[in-house]
């Protein structure tokens, strides 16, 4: 069991006999929401007379997602945010476990990326230039 902790860096739902309601109370940090800790911090800040170091942690690295985030967290009245951690897309190697068991190389899981929208010049009837607009949501460009 504790080879798979460590091959699976601590996340446990992808470990087979460890009940549900274990996986469900300690589940890792980049499986929570950023938005809904952002919203424990600010309810938290009421009660705290400077600001909070809030860490920011995300599974992926979409510029839309990250825009959503950090608006979310103004919206909130909070001050500042500390560091923004996201998961890399490979592992290191884990030497101290068995590679016959476990193989070489370990990578994680990913969510699909957002694929990024391709700037569609306007039609030639108008002289305007292919802009993008900051209230397009499908827009990763406007951070």
């Amino acid at each position: 069991m504790l080879d798979h902790l460590k091959y699976f860096d601590g996340n446990l739902l992808m470990i087979a006999g460890v009940p549900d309601r274990l996986k469900e109370k300690y589940r890792e940090t980049f499986e929570i929401d950023p938005i809904a800790a952002l919203q424990a911090t600010a309810v938290r800040g009421k009660w705290i007379d400077q600001s909070q170091a809030h860490t920011i942690f995300m599974k992926g690295a979409s510029g839309r997602r990250l825009s959503e985030v950090y608006r979310a967290a103004w919206r909130l009245g909070l001050k500042t945010t500390y560091y923004l951690r996201t998961l890399a897309a490979s592992q290191v190697e884990k030497s101290t476990l068995d590679a016959g068991r476990f193989g070489f190389t370990q990578t994680r899981e990913y969510e699909a990326p957002v694929p990024a929208r391709s700037m569609v010049p306007a039609p030639a009837a108008t002289a305007d230039p292919a802009l993008c607009r900051i209230d397009d949501p499908d827009c990763e460009a406007c951070q």
